[in-house]
């Protein structure tokens, strides 16, 4: 099997592996070119040998990364990563005491230091181990912190580490310096990059590839030759492989599922499945549809422009001139009502059949107990004036039991009368 290889011989990957955080805890096997100094300081852990060291290599050397992955090998560890301006020296041990021991650290600083030193010496198989990795920007306050805690770290049993650069080291005072001892981390020879290389390709489960010694000199050639230079080089190449690869066009589709054949389907279903249409037959136009056009066609007037001014009664030839494109043979469109079928019909219905029940209609806006029928309606006022004068003028004149009939108003196209009950009273009660 032949496998493709592109840029520095890598091949094409499904992942990068190439990153440039700093290892974790646990993470040694990816630690290359500083087996030296990484089993020295680990045979310091192992033996409890305090001693105080200072890691000086410029940003991207691997300083951060081997601190971290000698964690694993220390009876206890802290880091210190940023101190406070004011009391930046009792911050400092204020911190080891949290992270080493636990809990709230005492006030004082007597009984602080008094607790870490005795606290240091209660491990037995693994030394403690400090690492007091601050910014650059912070040299100033570590400074004060590491003069005002000279006394006090060097009674401490375990291992100190201070990571800085090659600037760092000359800004701090020469009484700090001579407390430690220096290990610079070096470039990366070619052997190194190729180690590197092979690592993190078997991390991803690339067990071969066709990097070599002349990629990883042209490799050394473009950068500084630290950790951080190789491996952004590394991590872009694979980067570019991988969008490379990715926008090559791709095979076309080709659908290989089966289709169901439409029969009695709707025409949308017909045109979503791609099928021929049957000669001679459409389904989005109905039969029903067609036949109506072709009437529409056959039945079609012919449009004239006809001048709105014109008086109706000066419009009869052209009502004449449209009746007469229309053909006498033809019956009109629409539905023609014969009135003589209507009469028929009604002559053969049955007779309506009497209801079962004679239920009386009750007026129910009735007064009850007047005397007389109430009158609604626009001279329903007048009415009752009319005769609530008459009973007022007679009160006592019998009335009669025949229904009595007076004109209320008389106009000159209709006449109003009421018609009411009149009740006979006995003059003699």
């Amino acid at each position: 099997m032949v496998r493709e290889t592109h840029a520095y011989g890598l091949p094409t990957l499904e992942e990068n592996p190439f990153s440039i955080r700093p290892l974790e805890a646990g993470e040694s096997g990816k630690l290359i070119g500083r087996d030296d100094v990484f089993n020295r300081l680990q045979n310091y852990l192992r033996l409890r040998s305090a001693r105080r060291v200072m890691l000086v290599g410029p940003l991207g050397s691997g300083r951060t990364s081997l601190a971290r992955c000698l964690r694993v090998y220390s009876g206890a560890y802290a880091t210190i990563d940023h101190l406070p301006a004011q009391s930046p020296a009792t911050a400092l041990l204020r911190m080891c005491y949290q992270q080493m021991i636990g809990g709230e650290p005492p006030h004082d600083r007597m009984e602080l230091v008094n607790d870490l030193v005795n606290e240091m010496y209660s491990f037995n198989d693994k030394l403690p181990m400090i690492v007091i990795d601050m910014p650059a920007s912070a040299l100033s306050v570590l400074d004060v912190a590491l003069r005002d805690a000279h006394s006090s770290l060097e009674r401490l049993n375990a291992l100190l580490v201070l990571v800085c650069d090659v600037k760092e080291r000359h800004q701090l005072p020469s009484t700090v310096i001579d407390a430690f001892e220096t290990y610079r981390l070096s470039p990366f020879t070619a052997g190194d990059v190729v180690g590197l290389v092979r690592q993190r390709l078997a991390s991803i489960g690339v067990m071969d590839s066709e990097f070599s010694m002349a990629d990883a000199t042209k490799i050394l050639e473009e950068c500084d030759g630290y950790p951080a230079s190789v491996i952004t080089i590394l991590r872009d190449a694979v980067d570019v492989i991988r969008m490379r690869q990715s926008n090559e066009p791709s095979m076309p589709y080709l659908d290989s599922s089966a289709k169901i054949q439409p029969r009695d389907e709707p025409e949308s279903l017909r045109r979503l499945m791609g099928a021929p249409e049957e000669p001679g037959f459409s389904a989005a136009e109905p039969v029903a549809t067609k036949l109506g056009e072709e009437a529409h066609e056959d039945h079609a007037l012919t449009g004239d422009v006809i001048d709105a001014s014109t008086p109706w009664q000066h419009r009869d030839n052209l009502e004449q001139k449209t009746q007469a494109t229309v053909p006498q043979d033809e019956p009109a469109m629409g539905f023609d009502l014969d009135f003589g079928e209507l009469e028929e019909a009604k002559e053969n219905d049955e007779p309506l059949q009497p209801t079962p029940f004679d239920t009386p209609i009750i007026d129910a806006s009735a007064t009850l107990g007047s005397s007389y029928a109430p009158v609604e309606g626009t001279f329903g006022n007048l009415a009752r004036r009319n005769k609530d004068a008459k009973l007022a003028s007679d009160p006592l004149k019998e009335p009669t039991s025949a229904n009595r009939h007076e004109l209320v108003d008389d106009a000159d196209e209709y006449q109003y009368w009421v018609n009411e009950p009149v009740n006979t009273i006995d003059a003699t009660a």
